[in-house]
């Protein structure tokens, strides 16, 4: 039997709205919502010379696998710069800024390159390959001072997660995969892979588009 894919990656339209943050500058970045601990939100703006990025985290349901055992009944995925994404009745940056919730971390400092971290769970059934989820769970501003990434905390929940480093190597990203650590058993087992792409080269292999699409390998 086949094994089952399962794609939750952005479209070619988000990474090239990526793409077009390189060589700008960044300015910093808020949400009203933003908790101050630990730099989670259910979304952010980050504010660069090329313009504001909002990127915010969204669920939905995956019928296709409901029931499948090691799989979360709802998968997350980025929204880059929606418009039906809102704040009744509050203008958001008024109220992050009078929270104190606009920070300025690494700002002034170029945007040398966007990357993609993107990870891949599989399920073994008695050691028979049955599905591959591939997905997101990271993007990475590489600048020329550090770098800082707009992280998923889970691949089940729409909270997102700043973290930041003084260099693309001590930068430390949340592990989103580790809801599968409790599901191993005789019966079940799974295997998880993380990558990370340039935008510019996951657009070069049109690696994109392929959002809640599932075929069969």
């Amino acid at each position: 039997m086949d094994a089952k894919m399962i794609k939750n990656v952005m479209t070619v339209e988000d990474l090239h709205v990526l793409a077009r943050l390189r060589g700008s500058v960044i300015k910093d970045f808020w949400d009203p919502f933003l908790d101050p601990r630990h730099l989670t939100a259910s979304g952010v703006v980050i504010n660069t010379s090329a313009g504001p990025l909002d990127i915010a985290g969204e669920t939905d349901e995956l019928g296709v696998w409901e029931g499948d055992k090691g799989w979360p009944a709802e998968y997350s995925r980025f929204i880059l710069n929606s418009t039906n994404l809102g704040y009744p009745n509050i203008d958001p940056w008024q109220e992050a800024k009078k929270k104190g919730f606009i920070y300025k971390f690494h700002s002034g400092e170029e945007i040398l390159d966007v990357q993609i971290e993107r990870m891949t769970v599989s399920q073994f059934h008695f050691g028979e390959h049955t599905w591959d989820y591939e997905t997101d769970s990271a993007i990475i501003l590489v600048l020329s001072g550090g770098a800082l990434a707009v992280c998923k905390v889970g691949l089940g929940t729409e909270l997102l997660r700043i973290s930041m480093g003084d260099s693309l190597e001590k930068l430390e990203l949340p592990q989103p995969d580790s809801w599968w650590d409790h599901y191993d058993d005789l019966e079940f087992q799974f295997t998880r892979k993380r990558e990370r792409f340039s935008v510019s080269e996951l657009l070069n292999t049109g690696d994109g588009d392929a959002v809640h699409s599932s075929n069969a390998e």
